[in-house]
């Protein structure tokens, strides 16, 4: 399974409609987080199609290097959805490279 879809969002309501949206299009979902308790009720509904994990607040390097290797090590999922708080706007992107309207 090839990672389609990557976004990153800046609060995690808009994070949570999003992976709800992917899921229903039977897309699995992997988000990270510094806080994944919103995500508890997606994970319940849905199992296997939703992984969650926590990334602390370090330095831009550390985050970054977590979401690099989360992309490329990771076959298990369809989407990665990224929530930071500090990014300036939210962000869709599908494989293609073609940004998707938010």
């Amino acid at each position: 399974m090839t990672v389609t879809n990557q976004a990153t969002l800046t609060d995690n309501l808009e994070a949570v409609l999003y992976a709800r949206e992917l899921i229903e299009r039977n897309q699995s979902v992997l988000v990270l987080a510094e806080d994944v308790a919103p995500f508890a009720m997606l994970v319940n509904e849905y199992g296997d199609l939703v992984h969650t994990v926590e990334i602390g607040e370090g330095a831009d390097a550390e985050r970054a290097a977590i979401i690099l290797y989360a992309h490329e090590a990771t076959d298990a999922v369809d989407a990665i959805i990224v929530i930071d708080r500090a990014a300036p706007q939210s962000t869709r992107q599908h494989q293609s490279g073609t940004p998707v309207p938010n």
